[in-house]
């Protein structure tokens, strides 16, 4: 199936792709590859461990690996926000995210905050923290001077002192940790990526970057054909 969609989808990536944040240099952290080689098809099969967005039984799923610090991922986000609301309705397709904190030790500590609301209020106020700290950043994903992950947890309706605790457990550190390195693992050279898999967790296509909200479409469309 994977042949049949791959290289046309290249081509649109190609004509329409806005480039990621890059951790291969700059201030990125580098993730070691346990791999002899980084490939699609070692990325983790989506289970019910995951932060799903939708029906989580879509024969298609959008699996992105996003850090929160990174401005393109703030852009992005809201492009996959725009494609829930044309797929999601019909439950055909869905949206996964995991982390891929590559920025620094702030890109941890962020990841880590989203899964402290997660673990109060589970999978609705996972993405209800998400996208108020996306909202409460700037255009380059970094809080301003009167918004922080407090305000954000505080914003969202979770309770304090139950958070503050959470975060300073780093609990769920190895977690992050883990899906880092899948990221690297599974060929991410950056930040977002994206990779489309049908209801068997087979890859069907790559969206490596922060793709146009419409060229992202067109990649969806061509996926849903080939199911």
């Amino acid at each position: 199936m994977q042949n049949k969609i791959f290289l046309p989808l290249a081509i649109i990536i190609a004509g329409g792709l806005i480039a990621g944040a890059l951790y291969f240099g700059g201030n990125g952290d580098r993730v070691s590859n346990d791999a002899e080689e980084p490939s699609f098809e070692k990325m983790s099969p989506v289970s019910e461990g995951d932060h799903i967005f939708g029906n989580p039984s879509a024969p298609i799923k959008l699996v992105e690996y996003s850090d929160t610090q990174c401005p393109y991922c703030r852009a992005f986000h809201q492009t996959m926000k725009m494609l829930m609301a044309d797929f999601a309705p019909e439950g055909k397709v869905a949206w996964v995210y995991r982390h891929f904190a590559i920025l620094g030790p702030e890109s941890v500590t962020e990841a880590h905050a989203t899964e402290c609301a997660a673990d109060q209020g589970g999978n609705e106020m996972f993405w209800k923290f998400i996208d108020a700290m996306f909202t409460a950043k700037n255009d380059n994903a970094r809080f301003p001077v009167s918004a922080s992950i407090e305000t954000v947890a505080k914003g969202v309706g979770l309770d304090m002192e139950k958070f503050r605790t959470c975060q300073e457990s780093r609990k769920f550190e190895e977690k992050i940790l883990a899906e880092r390195q899948n990221a690297a693992n599974a060929g991410a050279q950056g930040t977002p990526y994206t990779l489309i898999v049908n209801a068997k967790n087979e890859p069907m296509a790559v969206i490596p970057g922060a793709l146009p909200y419409e060229s992202a479409k067109q990649v969806v469309e061509e996926a849903l054909k080939n199911i």
